[in-house]
């Protein structure tokens, strides 16, 4: 069963004239397209954005830690100019997903969810995007349900710490214990929200900017992503979820649960976009990553971050790709 979850604007909202930059910011949280939920049958209610042409082709995306479903907005127009189908799901805990108990390892029951969830929505055939955390939730996905995987596309992913070469820090935090570890996160995690509901989207991501390349920056300082940005904090104040965020760091350094394959298991075709100045992940260690698979193709962005999904030319090429894979299939 699918409905729409687009939250009403507060009666004090409704009666205040709104400006250009807030009328764009409603229409998103509002827009039944970017606000869809879905039942699945294991009973877990799960939230997804879905833009592009309806008849276009599927293109699942799984964002990184403190991914939302808005911000699939953001690629639309070059998904529509490519004929690609987007949709970006809420993982549990997340937006208008619910969340599932911390024993539960997420990225194990994440390609029966998929399945779950494509069947539902009538889905045969897709492809898989994965960037950071997500490509960890894609290849696990591809790997499983290789006969409606179409191709496996990581854009900086993130590495199993396993891997020689990985952050000592976050390696080191994967044996604590997980009840001391996850307090931490939800403190920082506290203090950055009380730090981010006192300054605007625009300094923000002028502050996150500077470290990032100028392609990167470019897209990161529209006024489209500011008001993204926007949509996003306000969808938290009118109640979506993010408590599976701290869940979600905690899968990402492995500390409830290893990753539940190993990279010598991927024998799907995998496709990986990388910069070359990736700090949280670099490139020396992806190569490692990819060395492991029995097919891999890696292209090398230079002076491209961990934020490399924000670089227009590494998206067009993504999403050029993706179409001319789903034709040649077609033939």
């Amino acid at each position: 069963m699918e409905n729409e979850a687009a939250v009403p604007l507060a009666a004090d909202e409704a009666s205040e004239p709104l400006s250009d930059n807030k009328i764009f910011v409603e229409s998103i949280l509002r827009d039944s397209r970017l606000n869809k939920k879905v039942l699945l049958d294991c009973g877990i209610t799960l939230g997804y954005a879905d833009v592009g042409p309806e008849n276009g082709f599927p293109v699942l995306m799984f964002m990184g830690v403190d991914s939302h479903r808005y911000l699939i907005k953001m690629f639309e127009g070059n998904a529509n100019a490519h004929q690609l189908r987007l949709i970006s799901i809420d993982r549990p805990g997340r937006g208008l997903t619910d969340n599932v108990n911390i024993s539960e390892c997420r990225i194990s029951m994440w390609p029966g969810i998929i399945e779950d969830f494509t069947r539902k929505l009538q889905i045969q055939r897709f492809a898989l995007v994965g960037h950071s955390l997500g490509a960890v939730y894609a290849l696990y996905t591809g790997h499983l349900l290789k006969q409606s995987v179409v191709g496996i596309y990581l854009v900086a992913p993130w590495t199993s710490l396993n891997l020689a070469g990985t952050s000592l820090f976050f390696r080191g935090a994967r044996l604590l214990p997980t009840m001391v570890v996850k307090g931490c996160i939800e403190l920082s995690q506290a203090l950055v929200r009380r730090l981010a509901s006192s300054l605007s989207s625009s300094y923000i991501l002028e502050t996150i900017s500077k470290s990032c390349s100028e392609a990167e920056r470019k897209t990161l300082l529209q006024r489209e992503t500011r008001d993204i940005f926007e949509a996003i904090k306000m969808s938290r104040a009118r109640g979506e979820r993010s408590d599976g965020i701290v869940l979600d760091m905690l899968a990402a350094i492995e500390n409830t649960h290893q990753f539940p394959f190993e990279y010598k298991d991927i024998v799907e075709a995998v496709h990986v976009y990388q910069g070359d100045a990736d700090t949280l992940v670099d490139l020396k260690t992806v190569r490692h990553m990819c060395s492991f698979f029995e097919k891999c193709e890696i292209q090398v962005k230079q002076k491209g971050t961990h934020a490399l999904l924000m670089d227009e030319e590494v998206v067009t090429d993504l999403f050029r790709t993706i179409s001319a894979k789903f034709q040649t299939d077609a033939t």
